[in-house]
């Protein structure tokens, strides 16, 4: 064989190749093993191929390599992987790249890993990965990080992903980010962090971001919070949550808002609810609401106020809704105030209830009015009584009606006084009843009549007296009428 020229030894079929003995394939010289075509090559059996001295093998054409299967890879030593060129490690295959044992990877040098291509860099398993040092990892190029596979990614340990560098941070792809577990995520620095780029993020779960200390979270950018998809923020923890700055929990989309929960809500400081916009406040659902606090509210602006929804109004907690200014109460939606429960309602102080508008006051529903507390109707305005619909005064109880100031009871329309309910016409005190005008005692109907007291009834004025209705004065009782003096008597008209 070996005084065969290099032309004859091209010349040798593989099927004689195949057939040489392992001394005959050892005995070529390096000149011979440059000869060589792919084909020959890959004829070769590994058991002759591992008898191979490194210089023959190295004098191997890039050409040829490229005909090394995978067996035949797998078979080769670590010193003879380590006598590769770079350009034959360019060379191999894919196939036969992933071949190599994990081991005989990790023992290439430097310059060896440098020349690995993409396409054999996303051959490799979890396996070789492994079987780097995170310095090896550390040197890959980001072509070569980039190129990796989910499941290879998951080779990096610890170590590994903290030793990347922010450049190879910036090509992680969504998939490869996906593919971490939590210990492989909490292990980034948070300049990497901060280097990876918004559609690698909206891989994270939940479950990556909770694995996230607080000072990992706030390194990201206003851009990266807000590419986080809804399902991972949840994962915020309410520390980390809290030290987010009023920038950032403004870059919350409304997606995001809507899929914090009561805990979420409550974990936000004063500065950072205050920060949100109205869109933002709007979007948090009618579970998260609940976490509003009372020093929350407190602070909420007036276009938060005015964004409130008919929903969450619903479910404010009555400390939280106790504690809104007057000048944002002002401006809740008629919707919204309409949507209050009787609880809700009650909890209110009397300078709140001072504090509605009168198209709030009309949108309330007769059961919220019949459970306003009486000071609450004590502290209505003349504006606001006036905007009262008969249907709501037709619900008041007579503590509300004994309630009302003589102020409210002159505001009262006809129509307003007409709509009051027998029932609670028997709150009508001697003071209510004086303050009638001739008006509004003409428009009393028999049942009303009946309903005064008749210490009350004794002290209306005796114009009032005469204006009463034909049919009211039907209504007045022998106790009432008993009650009543010459004065007032003399002043009924022949009609009644």
């Amino acid at each position: 064989m070996a005084a065969l020229t290099t032309a004859q030894i091209a010349a040798i079929s593989t099927a004689a190749i195949a057939g040489l003995e392992t001394a005959d394939i050892v005995a070529l010289t390096t000149a011979q093993s440059g000869a060589l075509s792919s084909a020959q090559v890959a004829a070769i059996s590994t058991a002759t191929l591992v008898e191979l001295e490194v210089a023959d093998l190295a004098a191997i054409s890039t050409s040829a390599l490229r005909g090394l299967t995978a067996a035949q890879s797998a078979a080769l030593s670590e010193a003879q992987v380590q006598a590769l060129t770079t350009a034959q490690v360019a060379a191999l295959s894919t196939a036969a790249f992933a071949g190599l044992d994990a081991s005989d990877l990790a023992a290439m040098s430097t310059a060896q890993l440098a020349a690995v291509t993409t396409a054999q860099s996303a051959a490799l398993s979890s396996t070789h990965i492994a079987a780097l040092t995170s310095t090896q990892i550390s040197d890959l190029s980001t072509a070569q990080l980039a190129a990796l596979s989910s499941a290879a990614i998951a080779g990096l340990d610890a170590d590994d992903i903290a030793g990347l560098t922010t450049a190879q941070a910036a090509v992680l792809t969504s998939h490869q980010l996906a593919a971490m577990d939590t210990v492989q995520v909490a292990a980034f620095e948070t300049a990497d962090l901060a280097a990876l780029t918004t559609s690698a993020l909206r891989a994270m779960s939940s479950a990556h971001i909770a694995a996230l200390g607080t000072e990992q979270l706030t390194t990201f950018s206003t851009a990266q919070i807000a590419a986080l998809l809804p399902a991972a923020v949840v994962g915020f923890s309410t520390d980390a949550l809290a030290a987010l700055s009023t920038a950032q929990t403004g870059a919350l989309s409304t997606a995001q808002i809507a899929a914090f929960s009561s805990t979420h809500i409550a974990a936000l400081t004063t500065e950072q609810v205050a920060a949100l916009g109205s869109a933002q406040f709007a979007a948090i659902s009618t579970a998260g609401i609940l976490g509003l606090e009372a020093a929350d509210a407190a602070a909420l602006t007036t276009a938060q106020a005015a964004a409130l929804t008919a929903a969450q109004a619903a479910r404010l907690s009555t400390t939280a809704l106790a504690a809104i200014e007057t000048e944002e109460i002002a401006v809740i939606s008629t919707a919204a105030v309409a949507a209050l429960t009787t609880a809700q309602l009650q909890s209110l102080t009397t300078a709140q209830i001072a504090g509605l508008t009168p198209a709030q006051v009309a949108a309330l529903t007769t059961a919220q009015i019949a459970a306003l507390p009486v000071a609450s109707i004590d502290a209505l305005t003349t504006d606001q009584v006036q905007s009262l619909t008969t249907a709501q005064t037709g619900a008041f109880t007579s503590d509300q009606v004994a309630a009302l100031t003589t102020g409210q009871i002159e505001a009262l329309s006809t129509a307003q006084v007409l709509a009051i309910d027998r029932a609670a016409f028997a709150g009508l005190e001697t003071a209510d009843l004086v303050a009638f005008s001739t008006a509004q005692a003409a428009a009393l109907t028999s049942a009303q009549v009946t309903a005064i007291l008749a210490g009350t009834i004794a002290e209306i004025e005796t114009a009032d007296l005469a204006a009463l209705s034909a049919g009211a004065i039907l209504g007045l009782t022998s106790d009432q009428i008993a009650a009543l003096g010459s004065a007032q008597i003399n002043a009924m008209t022949g009609t009644q």
